[in-house]
């Protein structure tokens, strides 16, 4: 089931028989398709136009063997709520269950840090990424290790209580 969008990824890497490709800034209505479908049929977004919206703001996908949508990760921009009022892009990444292997997140968290800081600085760009730590996963001692393993470093909690982290560019 390959198609276009896939085949004119601008980075690309095989994990564990699955491939991540850097689809970011790509303006395919397949693509665009394809993601809505994903996120309506696996209940991740259940308002089709939130998915529309969050289709363009994709970064990576990663597919199966057979070129199926399996995990895809997000960016939006915002700034640390009166904190710092620099612009921070905010990273988000579902994958499915099933497919949720030892590493996966990391190479996926990795390539959108690498696509990102290579993009041009100018005023008004994001300086840096920062994650949310909502997965309780990521709240415990060996969660903090992993996203400091990634760069990350720990700056306060949000409204929620969730751990917020940040990477500077």
């Amino acid at each position: 089931m390959q198609t276009a969008w896939l085949n004119s990824a601008s980075d690309s890497e095989i994990y564990r028989g699955l491939r991540i490709s850097c689809v970011h800034g790509m303006e395919s209505e397949a693509l665009k398709e394809a993601l809505v479908n994903f996120w309506l049929a696996h209940r991740v977004l259940p308002d089709p136009d939130e998915a529309r919206k969050r289709a363009k703001q994709v970064v990576n996908v990663v597919t199966d063997a057979e070129g199926r949508l399996v995990g895809v990760n997000t960016v939006y921009t915002g700034n640390l709520d009166g904190q710092d009022q620099r612009l921070y892009w905010l990273y988000r990444t579902f994958i499915l269950p099933q497919y949720r292997y030892s590493g996966l997140s990391s190479r996926v968290f990795r390539m959108t840090v690498r696509r990102l800081s290579s993009l041009p600085a100018s005023p008004g760009t994001p300086v840096g990424m920062l994650v949310v730590a909502e997965n309780p996963k990521l709240r415990t001692p060996a969660g903090r290790r992993k996203l400091q393993r990634l760069g990350l470093t720990a700056i306060g909690r949000d409204a929620r209580g969730c751990d917020v982290w940040k990477i500077d560019f």
